[in-house]
């Protein structure tokens, strides 16, 4: 981890002002220069994955490229290259391999970070459009939590996915955020806001295509009081000074 020193030092400037041939005033300004304290500098790669195609599969047609990176300071920019040269600055893109010779062709997803560090994932895919090849994607449907509905406390999200060649990866996302990369994730509501929140869960067969389904819910985590049932009422006990007999007090409500 490299540290940037920031020097402080305190400027004293002197100003003589002469006012007439017997009076001087002096004025000093005081200037604050940056601290002398070290300071952190992140040097640590962002986290980059390729949710979209798998490595090794066969593609045809136009698929979905798709990337997710997380940083602790965040993301400043996405890149995406196909045999090396540059196809989008975003972190999904539509690919039309029929452009593409058929055969192997290399995907490389990269991030950067505000300190500019760049991570990145690369993976191997092969194209073929001879014909015959599986262009139908997958059908995807959220289970829960119900459309509309109002959550709270933990919640299990589940998707389902049906395709004629099977399911090669799962993406759950939340507000754009990926949660999960399978097809169920236990989400503590607790930490969100409560308001409306967006679940988008997507489902890629072997061949690169995707599908997904979208719902919308509430959060509302909010703490409900409830007013005590029983009704208390406070008893005065009078105490008579008249001699009467002490076993008998004058009860007043």
């Amino acid at each position: 981890m490299r540290l940037i020193e920031n020097k402080k030092y305190l400027a004293i400037i002197t100003i003589f002002i002469i006012l007439s041939t017997t009076s001087i005033v002096l004025v000093f300004i005081i200037i604050n220069t940056p601290d002398n304290t070290p300071q952190e500098q992140d040097t640590k790669l962002p986290n980059v994955i390729i949710l979209s195609p798998i490595q090794d599969s066969t593609v045809s047609d136009t698929i979905l490229i798709e990337m997710n990176a997380t940083d602790a300071n965040g993301i400043s920019s996405y890149a995406i290259y196909i045999d090396g040269v540059f196809r989008s600055g975003t972190k999904s893109y539509f690919w039309d391999t029929t452009l593409e010779s058929d055969g192997f062709h290399t995907i490389l997803c990269e991030a950067t970070d505000p300190f500019a560090n760049t991570g990145s994932k690369e993976i191997t895919v092969t194209v073929d459009n001879s014909g015959g090849a599986d262009i139908t994607p997958p059908i995807v449907t959220i289970i829960s939590p119900i459309a509309n509905s109002t959550i709270s406390g933990i919640v299990t999200i589940t998707t389902s996915a049906t395709d004629a060649n099977g399911i090669s990866s799962y993406a759950i996302f939340i507000d754009d955020i990926l949660r999960s990369s399978t097809n169920l994730y236990s989400w503590n509501t607790t930490q969100e806001s409560n308001s409306s929140h967006i679940i988008f869960c997507e489902a890629f067969d072997p061949s690169g295509n995707n599908g997904s389904d979208t719902i919308s819910v509430t959060v509302n985590n909010s703490v409900i009081t409830q007013e005590h049932p029983e009704i208390f009422k406070l008893m005065a006990f009078n105490i008579k000074e008249s001699g009467e007999d002490l076993g008998y007090p004058d009860w007043k409500q």
